[in-house]
């Protein structure tokens, strides 16, 4: 915790980092780097699904899949960037509606996999190849991610799990911030997937808050849309994260710098041209989240 000397799990990189070794010099160490796939692979598989994140698992240099959680009306944790059925990319048996009154926090699963969230594709990436898809349940992702692992001997990835959530939602599109963190915490428990390999990042900083006073172990990132120093974080969140997210427009030098400093790792979203990775990585960054994982090994670095 803040004002600490101690070693701390960060899920997003591929070991323990002490708080007093210069993340500027481990964002040089390739092995060291967290590549990530946004929402799997969204530029290639249909977003948040399963096939997706599978396939992500084999796509060089990728070491952590980023995706979002939501929460069904059975308390269930389900993968989705919404908390319901986008109508870009979703679609129902006849009768069923989507958009926002296909609410999946009014749902239980059962109904929720009764939608395909695939096959229609998404216009805004038209490489991403279509494939039937319905919305998994985490456990059910944790499971396969080990298994695949297992079975073709590969490192366990690094997770990076977003709570979805903000003050207008609670209690119509998602639980309150202490019955949703408390939700994820006892399926973390509950699940052999190392905690040490799992992030949890969202743009609520009233989720961060309870998950730090929950689980004072727990990694965790702040998702950030806006142009933020460490000073304006911690006042934010009234503890300092161990990763900032900011979005990638929003960042310096001088403000990852200011990150580094105090042990922060700065790893910005959703960066899709190489050109953009290269320039952020020599400005010091941590980590790159991309719709297209693809192109990371035609970054220079």
């Amino acid at each position: 915790m803040e004002g600490t000397n101690t070693i701390k799990c960060i899920c997003v990189l591929g070991l323990l980092i002490s708080f007093n070794i210069s993340m500027a010099a481990q964002s040089n160490m390739k092995e060291d780097f967290s590549w990530q796939g946004h929402r799997g692979a969204r530029g290639l598989y249909p977003e948040n699904s399963l096939d997706g994140f599978l396939l992500s698992m084999d796509i060089p240099l990728v070491n952590t899949l980023e995706l979002d959680l939501v929460v069904s009306k059975d308390n269930q944790l389900i993968i989705s960037h919404e908390p319901w059925m986008n109508e870009d990319i979703c679609t129902g048996k006849q009768g069923q509606t989507t958009g926002k009154e296909a609410n999946l926090y009014h749902m239980d699963y059962a109904e929720i996999q009764s939608y395909d969230c695939g096959l229609q594709g998404n216009p805004s990436f038209p490489q991403q190849k279509r494939k039937s898809s319905a919305k998994p349940l985490f456990e059910d992702f944790l499971d396969a991610v080990l298994e695949k692992a297992k079975a073709e001997n590969k490192a366990i990835p690094y997770l990076n799990v977003e709570l979805k959530s903000k003050a207008s939602w609670y209690g119509e599109y998602c639980p309150h911030p202490k019955e949703y963190v408390q939700l994820m915490f006892e399926v973390l428990k509950n699940s052999s997937y190392p905690i040490d390999r799992i992030c949890i990042q969202s743009f609520d900083k009233n989720i961060l808050i309870a998950y730090n006073e929950l689980d004072e172990n727990q990694t965790l990132s702040f998702l950030v849309s806006f142009k933020t120093k460490l000073k304006k974080t911690k006042k934010l969140l009234g503890f300092t994260p161990d990763i900032i997210s900011p979005r990638y427009s929003t960042l310096s030098k001088r403000i990852i710098q200011g990150y580094h400093k105090e042990a922060v790792l700065v790893i910005p979203w959703t960066v899709n041209e190489a050109e953009e990775m290269t320039k952020l990585i020599n400005m010091g960054v941590d980590g790159i989240i991309s719709d297209y994982p693809n192109l990371y090994e035609r970054v220079n670095y």
